[in-house]
C-alpha cells in the first residue's frame, strides 16, 4: 500500500485542519458519566471480512454481541443469540468464522463475593456455541466457598495458536496447580498440554504452542526464577534472577522471531542505565544479552506483534513510555508506513491498529484522546471510513484539552504530570487527582474522571509523582519509604505549580484520588498546613501497618516492594481533620479491605467532623458497574459544589 495515497485518502475523508469548538460548554449528566461506553471489544476477523463487538443499548444495561461485514455495513448488520444469559465482557476472532467471547459472572458465597470468567466458542455462520473447559474438581488450597464458586468457571486463556486456528489453550486449577490444555473450539474436546507444577509458574508458550518460558522461585533470595527451554527441548534452564533486594526489572517477553526461535526477547534495567530497556539472549547461552531497542530517556515495555496471521510473531515495532503518553516505533516498513500515515491524519490523537486482513487491504484501528473517548476507522481497498464511536453522548464540545507538563516541586524537582483545562476564562477551581498503584502511571489520553470534574469547571493534574513507574529507575526508586512525604509534596507542588501559573484560584483547591489516590487524599485531609479545602478518598489506605504484609500475593513481592511501602499512616492524626471529607469503599474490596476506610470514618464521627461515608454494596475494589457508579457519582460532584468552598 502507498503511503502518499493512503494519506491523501484519509486526509479527504477526515480532515486535517484543527477543530474550533464554542466556549460554551455543554454539561454532560451524570448518568452519561456514571454509564459504560455504547461499544466495546470491536474485533475484525482475520480475513477482514466481517468486525464483531459487544454494544450496550440501553442504560447499565448488558452487552450484547453484534457483528456485521465489512463491504456492507448497514445492511448486514445483526445481533448474534449466544444461547447464553450471562452478560459479555469481552471478545475476540479465533478464525475467520469463530469468536471467543468472555463472560464475566459474579456469584455470592456464604457471603463471600466472587468474580468468575467463562468462555464460550460461537461459530458466526452457523450460530452454534461451545463452552470450553469447565471445571470438573474443586480447588483445595481454596475455601469451601470460593471453590464451590469456581466450578462454576471456565479457567483462564492462555494462548491463542498462529498455526492452528482450531484449539486454544486454556489453564484451570484442578486441585493443586493450574493444568494447561489444548482445546478444540468447535466440539470442547481438550487434551492435557502440560500439567501443573506448584514449582513452576507463569508459564509462556511460543505460537505453535510449546511451552518456552516459565518462572520458579528461591526463597533465599527472596527471587524469581526466570527460566525458559530450547525449542524441542523438555528441560527447564534458568536463564535469569530478579532478585527483591536488588529490586532491578526484568521482565521475559518470549521467542518471537520465527525465524530464531531459541532467541528469547525480555526487557530489563541494566547496570548504569536509568532506563528499562528491550534485549535478546539466546537460550543456549543466556550470559550474553544483544540490545534489541532502547528509548534514550525512556522505559521500553513490549514489542508490537503483526497483526497479520502469516506473520506468525514477528517483532514489527516497539512499545515505550514517553514523557506523557505511550509511544509506538515501528521496524516493519509496510505496517509502519500505514501507521505513521494513519497517526498524521489524527495530530495530537492516540491511534492503534486493531486488525489487519492476510494482504493488508482492510484495517480496523482505533483512535482516541482528551476529546474523544474512542472511534474506530477501517480502510478497506484504499478508502477510510468511520466504523462506530464507543460512547455516542460524549461529544467533543464537552471535553477538555490536556497538556503535559513539568510542575516545579519545592526542592526543584521536575514532577510529570498531565493537565485537563476545562473551557473558559481562568483562574479555575482546581483538584489534584493522584493515580493510584502507586506503582504505575497515568497517560495522556481520554480520562473519564478527569473530563467529567473538567466539564464541571475544575482543573484537574494528574501527577506522576515519585514513585510512579515509566520514567527511570531513579524516578522510582525516589518514592522509596515516602508514602505521605516527599511522593504527597509532589501530589500537592503540581497543583500549587498551577496557582502559580495563573491558571487554578489558590483558594479553591481539593484533593480527590482512589486506591493509593485514596490514601493521599486521606494524608490531604490530616497533612499540616494542608493546602485543600476538602478531600475525596475512595477506597484508600489509611493505616500503612496492616497493608505492608499483605501487598503481593508472595514473600517476593511483600520483599520487593517493602522499601516502598513506609511513611505516615493517615489514621495516626484522623482527629485532626478540619476540612470537609467524602469517604468512598467497596463493601467487598479485597485489595484495600473496606477496615481501612471505616477506622478513619470512626474517628470522624468521634470529633463530630464535616464528613460523609459511602460504602457500596457487592463493590470490589474498582467501580465499573452503573448502579456502583450512580451511588457515589452524583454525591462527589455535589461535594466539591457544596462542601468545598468553590
Amino acid at each position: 500500500m502507498k503511503l502518499k495515497a493512503l494519506f491523501t485518502t484519509l486526509a479527504l475523508a477526515f480532515g486535517l485542519a484543527p477543530l474550533v469548538h464554542a466556549q460554551a460548554q455543554p454539561e454532560v449528566p451524570v448518568e452519561v458519566w456514571a454509564d459504560e461506553n455504547d461499544f466495546r471489544s470491536v474485533r475484525m476477523s482475520f480475513d477482514g471480512e466481517r468486525i464483531a463487538m459487544l454494544q450496550k443499548t440501553e442504560r447499565g444495561g448488558d452487552y450484547q454481541v453484534v457483528m456485521f461485514e465489512t463491504a456492507d455495513v448497514a445492511g448486514t448488520f445483526q445481533r448474534l443469540d449466544t444461547g447464553d444469559d450471562a452478560e459479555p465482557r469481552s471478545l475476540f476472532w479465533v478464525n475467520d468464522e469463530t469468536i471467543i467471547i468472555t463472560f464475566r459472572l459474579e456469584r455470592k458465597r456464604r457471603k463471600e463475593l466472587f468474580s468468575l470468567n467463562r468462555y464460550l466458542a460461537f461459530n458466526v455462520e452457523t450460530g452454534e456455541s461451545v463452552n470450553l473447559l469447565k471445571a470438573s474438581t474443586p480447588d483445595r488450597n481454596a475455601s469451601a466457598a470460593e471453590s464451590a464458586a469456581k466450578l462454576l468457571a471456565q479457567g483462564s486463556i492462555v494462548s491463542t495458536l498462529r498455526n492452528d486456528f482450531n484449539h486454544i489453550l486454556m489453564s484451570i486449577n484442578e486441585g493443586t496447580a493450574n493444568n494447561v490444555y489444548k482445546v478444540n473450539v468447535n466440539s470442547g474436546a481438550r487434551e492435557l498440554v502440560l500439567k501443573g507444577n506448584s514449582d513452576i509458574g507463569a508459564v509462556g508458550f511460543d505460537w505453535e504452542g510449546e511451552p518456552r518460558t516459565a518462572q520458579g522461585y528461591d526463597a533465599n533470595g527472596p527471587a524469581v526464577l526466570l527460566m525458559a527451554r530450547a525449542k524441542g527441548d523438555t528441560m527447564w534452564k534458568t536463564v535469569a534472577r530478579r532478585d527483591a533486594r536488588d529490586r532491578k526489572r526484568i521482565e521475559l517477553i518470549g521467542f518471537v522471531d520465527p525465524d530464531a526461535p531459541d532467541r528469547l526477547y525480555f526487557v530489563a534495567d541494566k547496570e548504569g542505565k536509568d532506563n528499562t530497556s528491550l534485549y535478546s539472549m539466546d537460550v543456549n547461552d543466556p550470559s550474553e544479552w544483544t540490545l534489541e531497542f532502547e528509548a534514550q530517556g525512556y522505559d521500553v515495555t513490549n514489542v508490537l506483534s503483526s497483526p497479520r496471521l502469516s506473520d506468525r510473531q514477528s517483532v514489527t515495532g516497539y512499545v515505550y513510555s514517553g514523557a506523557h503518553r505511550e509511544e509506538r516505533y515501528y521496524v516493519d516498513p509496510e505496517i509502519g508506513a500505514i501507521y505513521a500515515s494513519i497517526e498524521q491524519s489524527f495530530p495530537d490523537k492516540i491511534v492503534s491498529l486493531v486488525g489487519m486482513s492476510q494482504d493488508s487491504a482492510t484495517v480496523l484501528f482505533f483512535v482516541s484522546g482528551p476529546t474523544d473517548p474512542g472511534t474506530y476507522y477501517m480502510i478497506k481497498d484504499g478508502r477510510a471510513s468511520k466504523v462506530i464511536s464507543v460512547n455516542s453522548e460524549v461529544s467533543a464540545e464537552a471535553l477538555s484539552p490536556v497538556q503535559g507538563i513539568f510542575a516545579k516541586g519545592r526542592d526543584g524537582y521536575d514532577i510529570p504530570a498531565l493537565v485537563t483545562i476545562p473551557r473558559g476564562e481562568g483562574p479555575f477551581p482546581g483538584i489534584v487527582v493522584p493515580h493510584g498503584g502507586p506503582w504505575v502511571r497515568d497517560f495522556y489520553g481520554y480520562d473519564e474522571w478527569a473530563q467529567m470534574l473538567a466539564n464541571r469547571g475544575y482543573v484537574v493534574v494528574q501527577p506522576n509523582y515519585r514513585g510512579s513507574e515509566g520514567h527511570g529507575l531513579a524516578h522510582w526508586r525516589a518514592g522509596d519509604r515516602e508514602w505521605g512525604q516527599v511522593m504527597q509534596n509532589d501530589i500537592e507542588d503540581s497543583l500549587l505549580h498551577l496557582v502559580n501559573e495563573g491558571l487554578v484560584d489558590e483558594d479553591k483547591l481539593a484533593i480527590f484520588g482512589w486506591s493509593y489516590g485514596g490514601y493521599a487524599a486521606f494524608v490531604g485531609a490530616t497533612r499540616e498546613n494542608s493546602p485543600f479545602n476538602c478531600s475525596v478518598a475512595g477506597a484508600g489506605i489509611s493505616d500503612i501497618g496492616p497493608m505492608r504484609g499483605s501487598i503481593g500475593d508472595s514473600r517476593f513481592l511483600r520483599k520487593y516492594q517493602e522499601p516502598t511501602v513506609a511513611g505516615f499512616s493517615p489514621i495516626d492524626r484522623a482527629k485532626q481533620v478540619k476540612m470537609p471529607m467524602l469517604v468512598v469503599h467497596g463493601e467487598d474490596d479485597n485489595t484495600v479491605p473496606v477496615d481501612q476506610s471505616r477506622i478513619f470514618v470512626r474517628d470522624l464521627k468521634r470529633i463530630n467532623a464535616d464528613y460523609e461515608y459511602i460504602e457500596i454494596k457487592d463493590m470490589f475494589h474498582s467501580p465499573w458497574r452503573y448502579e456502583h457508579n450512580m451511588a457515589w457519582f452524583p454525591e462527589v460532584l455535589d461535594f466539591f459544589d457544596t462542601k468545598c468552598g468553590f
